[in-house]
């Protein structure tokens, strides 16, 4: 149940029940507010509505928790918050193995591309499973504690590479520790901006379903992406021959590639949501 568009409306809370109407069929029907948010009808009634319920049934359970951030109200049992590493570590892997897959490349209808043009979507689709099932403070959290792990992780590399004196691991990894800094600051800009993009979608259109959001907000976040990265590849990167114009227009083509996977994986996180909302409530 990914659309937001209200199908119940809240009619009155009397003593143990929760009194709504069904919009379409004008049906009155009575359920206990903790049975609404189990059942995850909360998703079929409005903002206004839907925190009502939530503070109804969190009064009954304490593991019943309300997320009211920038416009987004969700209602779900403290249970779903077990997710959230999973969808924590699946962000961060990402991230790392599209970093191993730029030292490779693959032919594609006649162009030679990285093979982490094929995966660079990955961390936005996970970013915004997470906006979407827990709320925006979630997904800022998300992003600043992913970016932390992975400079800590760059600086860990780093250091070993510079204590190593095999040649067979310093010719694998020389590069890594600063392509994983600089891809952890860019996608991290990204990601930010994809999720203030997103939540503005959600609070304006919210009608009109997850996968306009996605979309919009990764279409907007990844040109952003290829323009930064576009600038570390020319001025960040030591004795970089690589002209700003030929970084744009590899940037240009990383964009075309990311938008299109972005909409290839939409099945993915509406498998992931859907699989989150009914485990978790």
């Amino acid at each position: 149940m990914l659309r937001r568009k209200a199908r119940y409306e809240l009619i009155v809370e009397q003593g143990d029940t929760i009194e709504f109407e069904d919009i379409k069929t004008q049906k009155r029907l009575q359920m206990n507010p903790l049975e609404i948010v189990n059942q995850g009808l909360t998703e079929l009634f409005n903002d206004e509505d839907r925190a009502t319920i939530g503070h109804a049934a969190a009064r009954k359970d304490s593991s019943i928790v309300v997320a009211n951030n920038k416009g987004s109200v969700a209602v779900y049992n403290y249970a779903r918050t077990l997710f959230l590493p999973l969808l924590f570590t699946a962000y961060v892997v990402s991230i790392v193995i599209n970093c191993f897959m730029d030292a490779s490349s693959v032919n594609f209808f006649g162009s030679i591309v990285p093979l982490s043009f094929f995966i660079g979507a990955l961390s936005f689709v996970f970013e915004d499973c997470v906006t979407e099932l827990y709320g925006f403070t979630r997904g800022i959290k998300l992003i600043c504690q992913s970016f932390v792990f992975l400079v800590i992780l760059s600086a860990i590399l780093f250091l070993l590479v510079h204590l190593s004196s095999d040649k067979e691991f310093l010719g694998f990894f020389s590069y890594y520790p600063g392509d994983l800094l600089a891809s952890s600051f860019a996608v991290s800009i990204a990601s930010l901006i994809d999720l203030f993009v997103f939540s503005f979608l959600f609070k304006f259109f919210r009608n009109y379903g997850f996968w306009l959001r996605s979309i919009v907000s990764s279409f907007i976040a990844q040109f952003f992406l290829s323009i930064i990265g576009a600038f570390i590849v020319t001025y960040l990167i030591p004795d970089s021959a690589t002209p700003f114009k030929e970084a744009f227009n590899n940037g240009m083509l990383l964009w075309a590639f990311n938008i299109s996977f972005s909409i290839l994986y939409l099945p993915l996180a509406y498998a992931i949501i859907g699989f989150v909302k009914k485990k978790g409530n």
